[in-house]
């Protein structure tokens, strides 16, 4: 066991306790999303050490709810290229009141209602599976190598502007 504080309040955890199970410990009904670990907004599946000041957040927090959306963006690509295929490019352009605007192109392609049903009910499937979202770090030049693998344009060019690494 070690001595952590959650909200201010000394706490014994389990020594190898991500911040997920932690969460599932204090308020199994309670869907954290993001923890402020030492006041930096980290993933749950992060291991706290001792002495580290930790408050669990949900969507009623702006960090928690931004993850949230981002979230539902990945979900939402990752569906749309599920039902559309590997060759078309999503670009979220701008958000509208919490809501995104986002357009898919692919040559030859007119969306339809049928094929956004077809969208929505992946989207609903993968988020039913409770599939994870992994998050990856790479070098600066391996992350230009996928993104102009993926045909996202885009962002080869922001990376090529970024300074410190992936």
């Amino acid at each position: 066991m070690k001595e952590v504080k959650i909200s201010g309040n000394p706490t014994s955890v389990t020594e190898n306790a991500t911040l997920a199970e932690i969460a599932h410990s204090m308020n199994p009904m309670n869907a954290y999303l993001v923890a402020n670990l030492n006041n930096r907004i980290v993933e749950l599946h992060r291991i706290p050490e001792a002495g580290d000041n930790i408050e669990m957040l949900d969507i009623s927090n702006y960090h928690a709810y931004m993850v949230y959306q981002r979230s539902l963006v990945f979900v939402m690509i990752y569906a749309a290229r599920a039902v559309l295929g590997e060759d078309i490019r999503v670009v979220v352009e701008h958000s509208i009141n919490k809501n995104y605007y986002c357009e898919i192109f692919k040559t030859g392609f007119l969306m339809t209602p049928d094929i956004l049903e077809q969208i929505k009910l992946k989207m609903q499937e993968v988020i039913k599976a409770n599939m994870p979202i992994n998050k990856h770090s790479f070098r600066l030049d391996k992350a230009i190598e996928i993104a102009e693998q993926m045909n996202l344009p885009d962002k080869v060019r922001l990376l090529k502007y970024h300074i410190k690494p992936c």
